[in-house]
Order: structure tokens, then C-alpha cells, then sequence
């Protein structure tokens, strides 16, 4: 009798820990993609009067993503260089994000509201989705009872963000009217590569449908605290960076020389803050190193010092966007620079550990760039 327990409780131990690996096993191959929050884009979109301005209140407002954002926009007709948004082709783009049944319609008795589609429930019932944009609490108030009266109370409704709300107004909205309420702040991001993509728990939390995909999509998190990063220079003179967040790789970026073998200003300005970490680097000693032409206009006339600024600002933008951002590495590595930025600013690299490495201490996916 003895011999029998023990001989079930050695098969409990087998099935118990096969259960464990196939958990493991799961766990590892689903894929978990990292995007970057768009949370100044959305909130943009609540300030801007009847989503109307000029260009260059438009680029103030979006900052560095303004030149993503721009295919959003289409002037008016009435005034020069002003523009307006295109709230039909973003509406399509969220709705593609969110990989719902496209049924895009103007709500004509509401303005700035789209109907995006409709989810489908487990059960089997369509739950519309709705996109408002308005600037205050009262204009959403009003949404709701002109949507709820047409269409009932099992609705999603979207916006761009809840900031000019009180702590409890959307819950209480939703209790009211028994709808579901999302910011599109904590909701779409933007990937890696440049589309706009829905974070998957947010949407999950909406009722909205699960994507039918590998990936898992989540916010970066906090690279002071979960991002490392390695750098080194290639034979051929290139710099090169990669990092992960959370012990898994996300990608390498390159920064090769110009034709004349001479390193470029992305080049010398990486360098420069891989050097410096984890100290700030000021951006007269910036302009001082990488941009050594204009060094002497630091004393010079306040225009001058004004265009470097602001081509050290569209510099970094360029890295962010065009370099970080494309290579799937977090782009708040490089903190962005403020239209208020001065010389005296200092700028550093966002990350829990930088390290200057050798052949010997890459890993084999990196071991390949240095041919």
C-alpha cells in the first residue's frame, strides 16, 4: 500500500511540474512589444479651440511628433497656414489600432464625434464605439445624452484625454449611463514602426476586442529603472548603441560616419552623452564639442545662440524619432528639449546602467555588428 501512495505522489510531482514548464513554455512565446505613449498628442487635441491653429501652433502643441501627426492635418481654405484635423482619417487609423468592425460614421447631431464601428462581445452583441473630441467636461455631457438616446447605454465612448475632468466624473458618467469611458492617452500608442497601435490591457479593460496577435503591447516603462544600456564603435568608426528593458533586447541603433569618414552631429552627440553619464551635459559645453564651428557665438549676439538651440532641439528630436524610436528602442532614453531651453540646460541619458564594452563582452547578436 505504501509502495502505491508513493508511486501517485511521484506522478502528482511529474504532472505538477509539466504543468509548470508549459506555463513557462506559454509565457516565452508570447512576445511582449514595448510602444511608446502619445500622451502630449491627446492632450494637445483638448486645447487646441474647434481642433483649428497654424502650423506652428500645431507643431508647438505636438512637439516632436508633430511630423508623424502632420498627415492629420489639412488647411482650412480661409486663412493662410491655417490648419485644422482631419478627424476622419485619424478616427480610421484608432479604429484599425483597435482592430474592431470598422463602420466609420459621423454622429451629424454631435460635433467632433465618429462613430468607430463595433465591437463584437463574447456573447455574440455588438458594442458601439464612439470618438469625441471636445474641450470641456460640459461638451461631453452633452455627447453622452445625445448618444445614449440614439444608440442605448452599452457603448464604448473614446477621447482624447480626462484631464479637464475631476477624479470621480468619469466614474461617474459611468455609472450613470452604464457606458464604458477610455482615454485615448492610456490606450494608443505609437510602435516602433511609426503606427499607431492599441496598448493591449487597456483595451481589454474596455470591453474592446482582444487583437489577434502573438505580441503583447504595454507602455515603456520607466528607463531610469528598467533600462540598461551598452555602447562601442564598429571597425569602420561607427557608434553603435543597443539596451534592454527588463532583461529583454530591444534592438540596436547605428550612428555611421559621413562619406568623408568625419563623424556626423548625431555621431558626436551620442558620444558625447555616453561619455558624460550618468552626468548632464550642458548644452554650451554641447555646442562647444560637437558643434565647435559656433562655439564662439556663445558670446556673441542672442540669435545666433537662439538657431543653435534650436538646432540642437530638432537634433535630438531627429535621434528620438528617426533613430531610437525606429530601431524598437525607447525613445525617453534621450529626454526631449524644451522651446525653453537655454545654454546653462543639461542633458543625460535615461537609463538604470550604461556600459562601454569590447568585443568580448557583447552578446552574440551584437557581436555581429562589430564585422
Amino acid at each position: 500500500m505504501a509502495s502505491i501512495i508513493d508511486s501517485i505522489r511521484t506522478l502528482q510531482a511529474i504532472v505538477k511540474s509539466a504543468s509548470r514548464l508549459s506555463a513557462i513554455f506559454a509565457a516565452c512565446q508570447q512576445r511582449v512589444d514595448y510602444i511608446e505613449s502619445l500622451t502630449r498628442v491627446w492632450q494637445a487635441f483638448t486645447t487646441i479651440p474647434d481642433l483649428s491653429a497654424t502650423r506652428e501652433q500645431w507643431e508647438q502643441e505636438l512637439g516632436e511628433d508633430y511630423d508623424y501627426f502632420e498627415k492629420f492635418l489639412r488647411p482650412t481654405g480661409m486663412i493662410a497656414q491655417l490648419c485644422e484635423l482631419d478627424e476622419r482619417k485619424l478616427a480610421e487609423d484608432i479604429s484599425k489600432a483597435l482592430t474592431i468592425d470598422t463602420q466609420l460614421t459621423k454622429v451629424e447631431t454631435a460635433p467632433h464625434t465618429w462613430q468607430l464601428g463595433c465591437a463584437q462581445l463574447p456573447s455574440k452583441e455588438q458594442r458601439p464605439v464612439f470618438l469625441s473630441f471636445q474641450e470641456r467636461e460640459s461638451g461631453y455631457q452633452e455627447i453622452l445624452s445625445k448618444i445614449t438616446a440614439r444608440y442605448g447605454t452599452n457603448l464604448v465612448l473614446l477621447m482624447p484625454s480626462v484631464r479637464q475632468f475631476g477624479v470621480s466624473t468619469d466614474f461617474a458618467l459611468e455609472a450613470t449611463f452604464s457606458i464604458r469611458i477610455g482615454a485615448l492617452t492610456d490606450l494608443i500608442g505609437l510602435d516602433s514602426s511609426g503606427r499607431l497601435t492599441a496598448f493591449s490591457k487597456a483595451a481589454e479593460q474596455l470591453g474592446l476586442p482582444k487583437p489577434d496577435r502573438q505580441q503583447e503591447y504595454k507602455p515603456w516603462p520607466d528607463p531610469k529603472r528598467y533600462t540598461t544600456a551598452k555602447y562601442w564603435t564598429k571597425k569602420d568608426g561607427s557608434f553603435c548603441l543597443s539596451t534592454k528593458t527588463n532583461g529583454r533586447r530591444n534592438g540596436k541603433v547605428q550612428f555611421a560616419l559621413r562619406e568623408d569618414g568625419k563623424p556626423t552631429y548625431q555621431t558626436q552627440f551620442m558620444q558625447l552623452l555616453c561619455y558624460h553619464w550618468p552626468k548632464p551635459a550642458k548644452l554650451k559645453h554641447i555646442i562647444e564639442e560637437v558643434y565647435f564651428e559656433d562655439s564662439s557665438m556663445i558670446h556673441s549676439g542672442e540669435k545666433r545662440v537662439s538657431d543653435t538651440l534650436r538646432n540642437i532641439r530638432g537634433l535630438v528630436s531627429d535621434i528620438r524619432i528617426k533613430k531610437l524610436r525606429k530601431a524598437g528602442i525607447n525613445p525617453d532614453i534621450l529626454p526631449s528639449l524644451s522651446i525653453a531651453s537655454s545654454l546653462e540646460t543639461g542633458i543625460s541619458l535615461q537609463v538604470a546602467k550604461l556600459h562601454r564594452v569590447d568585443d568580448k563582452m557583447l552578446d552574440d547578436a551584437d557581436r555581429s555588428a562589430l564585422d
